[in-house]
């Protein structure tokens, strides 16, 4: 699926709601094979910078916890 996906022109450095990328989620359930496939398609293996970008960019706090960075 992943295969055709990406065939299809899927972006394997999408952010979900919950601003994981394909290959976070693929890690964290433990499906190499997939993290593989997505490394082999030059997928942004520096995945914690572009989440940390991403927080920044919504206003979640670091620490989590869903609510809005009150930093100055």
């Amino acid at each position: 699926m992943a295969r055709l996906l990406v065939e299809y022109g899927a972006n394997v450095d999408a952010l979900d709601s919950e601003l994981w990328t394909p290959l976070h989620a693929a890690s964290t359930c433990a499906h190499v094979h997939l993290c593989r496939f997505l490394v082999e398609q030059s997928v942004d293996v520096y995945v914690h910078r572009t989440l940390a970008a991403a927080r920044r960019l919504v206003g979640v706090n670091h620490a989590g916890g869903g609510g809005r960075d009150e930093s100055p």
